[in-house]
């Protein structure tokens, strides 16, 4: 995952990088600290994935968004 996101992500590093779950926090924040050491510069967020995709991914599923180009009105502040 990480490395496709670094090919993907391209020159828009500095952007908000959300990691969802499915009841596996230990494993979003592995793969935090995998996003983290890859793209330093990024703000990462890690969300709980809502009951309805849920029931269709099942325990244990977890996913990385991010943007592969900076979008015309792109505006994320950090506090």
């Amino acid at each position: 995952m990480i490395k496709e996101m670094k090919k993907e992500i391209g020159s828009f590093t500095d952007q908000l990088i959300t990691i969802s779950h499915v009841n596996d926090y230990k494993t979003a924040q592995k793969l935090e600290a995998l996003v983290t050491e890859a793209l330093p510069e990024a703000s990462i967020q890690i969300l709980d994935v809502g009951a309805l995709l849920a029931a269709h991914l099942g325990i244990g599923g977890v996913g990385l968004f991010y943007f592969d180009e900076k979008p015309e009105h792109y505006m994320y502040i950090n506090e």
